[in-house]
């Protein structure tokens, strides 16, 4: 999760225009490639040339917008010292604690901030009492039974 809201964050408006260059490239290819045109679901799609086009022209505008919704939307999370991303550090089982004692006591601070940041959301759907009991729950099974497992 934090390497994905790290790549996220370091995106820029022309990697953006880069990736959709890409896009371009390739429907550009496939429509080369399959000289009978194109079918989805057994129907034909025309005006394929004049689309990939447009996208190839507008390419700049789509990635600009694209960057500018996506700082809009989750900037305060894709930010470095987001708590958010500094509390979801917890899930990152190379880090827990190898004594029971500590691992009871991990990670309690970090998920009484989340609860508390989506207080408003899981007010009426989630007993937040009840998280604190299924955290502890799931760091002894997980310590007990998968640390073997690789941590990726």
């Amino acid at each position: 999760m934090e390497a994905a809201l790290a790549t996220l964050a370091s995106l820029t408006e022309a990697s953006y225009s880069e990736e959709v260059g890409k896009l371009v490239v390739a429907a550009q290819k496939k429509l080369a490639e399959d000289e009978t045109g194109i079918e989805f679901q057994s129907v034909r799609i025309t005006g394929l040339k004049d689309g990939i086009a447009a996208l190839d022209c507008n390419a700049p505008d789509i990635a600009k917008k694209l960057s500018h919704q996506i700082k809009s939307r989750f900037g305060d999370v894709l930010s470095k010292s987001s708590f958010l991303v500094r509390a979801l550090k917890i899930l990152d089982i190379r880090v827990w604690p190898e004594t029971k004692d500590d691992l009871c006591e991990f990670g309690k601070a970090e998920m009484t901030s989340i609860l508390q940041h989506f207080a408003e959301i899981l007010c009426q759907k989630v007993d937040c009492v009840e998280v604190m009991g299924e955290w502890l729950q799931l760091k002894i099974y997980i310590s007990s039974n998968m640390l073997h497992l690789p941590a990726e």
